[in-house]
């Protein structure tokens, strides 16, 4: 194993390897394991020639430094391991996770242009999208993501974009990005279709593989898993990267180095971190489905769930972030005992941190949901993220609160 340059990762087809070993130069930094944090406003060219050449080509270059507002050296290495991990040509780093999809939605479309997006998406994407419409005359449809032939139906020619989350947020559902993408590109091959991948990142599955030409992530969860800097990051390929760097000089909603090199830290244990959750997830969440206040566990590796079948056939892996249905609809009193008892468990929001999590899910979800997807109002719904922690104490823990927190 090489101590001291970048290894060759050619052979390797382990993601978590991968993430370890590449796009690292020890040697140029007198033997430092970690890549140095470069903070810098100022960029600075050798020579006249230098300088005139970054200046024609900063449109066109996203991998190329040319000024503190678009990032550092710790930003474009950060970049390359995300590009290497989704195995594509380019990777950027925004401020956020929300920033990330309004770059890579902003990229493709003008006043006129159409804006598809599924009904279970993340509420801040999909409350962008509508003020795209209002504002600015981009066209918003919601559409149902098990219903092929609908989608279909709605792709025009004014159609420049269709957004996937997958799985849905809060309610997990699954749909299948594969054949959303082929009836996308049959109707319209120059419609983008930006994945939105933070629930598995790409370890888990890669939506590049499955017909679509964006993923987005909100590098905040899962890739630092720190809970402590906002981050975001877009990967695509060569045919987009002018469109998505424009749209990004024109916003410059850039990460702070600072950010960047955190994310590049937190990527380096993503494969353990994961595996981590996954064995945490396996061992509590079978021990609470069965709990007389457990309706059902919401997750897209538990057969129950709508799309578990699509689930099987794009991911290999899943994140420890599900939602529990209760046996009934508790009022906000009854509900304060089930998180007032929670001692591991923060009452917050976000995911992919090494602290666990709970949230009540927001009333006015079945209101914001259009397409006919499946109801929630009959019972509470819990959101639950397991983190870091010893599992038998999470265990213990959500026992306590499900046993003594909430009452029949």
């Amino acid at each position: 194993m090489s101590n001291t340059k970048d290894a060759d990762c050619s052979y390797q087809s382990l993601p978590a390897t991968k993430l370890i070993h590449s796009v690292r130069s020890s040697q140029n930094y007198a033997g430092c394991v970690n890549n140095p944090l470069f903070a810098t406003s100022t960029i600075v060219f050798d020579s006249f020639e230098s300088f005139v050449k970054a200046d024609n080509d900063k449109e066109i270059s996203p991998d190329k430094i040319y000024y503190g507002r678009y990032g550092s050296k710790t930003n474009t290495d950060c970049q390359e391991l995300i590009a290497k991990i989704y195995d594509c040509d380019f990777a950027k780093l925004t401020s956020n996770g929300h920033s990330a999809s309004v770059i890579a939605i902003l990229a493709f479309v003008k006043s006129g242009d159409e804006v598809l997006i599924n009904d279970n998406a993340y509420y801040p994407t999909r409350h962008l999208v509508k003020e795209l419409e209002e504002r600015f005359g981009i066209k918003a449809k919601i559409y149902n993501p098990f219903d092929i032939e609908a989608i279909k139906a709605m792709v025009s020619d004014k159609t420049k974009v269709v957004f996937v989350e997958n799985p849905g947020s809060l309610t997990f559902e699954t749909c299948d990005i594969l054949e959303i993408s082929k009836a996308v590109k049959a109707k319209n091959p120059q419609t983008r279709v930006i994945a939105d991948n933070t629930f598995a990142t790409p370890l888990h599955h890669n939506p590049l593989k499955f017909g679509a030409d964006v993923a987005v992530d909100s590098a905040t969860k899962f890739f630092l898993g720190l809970s402590e800097y906002m981050c975001g990051s877009i990967a695509y390929n060569k045919h987009d990267a002018l469109a998505i760097e424009q749209s990004f000089r024109l916003f410059a909603p850039m990460a702070s180095p600072v950010a960047a090199h955190a994310c590049l830290k937190g990527l380096r244990s993503l494969g353990a971190r994961l595996k981590a959750h996954t064995d945490t997830f396996n061992y509590v969440v079978p021990k609470i489905a069965s709990h007389p206040r457990v309706k059902q566990v919401i997750h897209p590796s538990i057969n129950s769930t709508m799309g578990h079948e699509n689930y099987k056939k794009y991911f290999s892996g899943a994140a420890s972030i599900f939602s529990l249905s209760l046996n009934r609809l508790y009022n906000d009193a009854e509900l304060a005992g089930f998180f007032n008892s929670l001692k591991f468990f923060g009452l917050g929001y976000s995911y992919g941190g090494y602290e666990s999590l709970a949230i009540p899910f927001p009333k006015s979800l079945q209101s914001i949901r259009t397409c006919g997807m499946p109801a929630f109002t009959q019972t509470s719904n819990i959101r639950i993220y397991l983190g870091l922690e010893d599992k038998q104490d999470l265990l213990n823990d959500l026992l306590n609160a499900l046993d003594n927190g909430l009452t029949d």
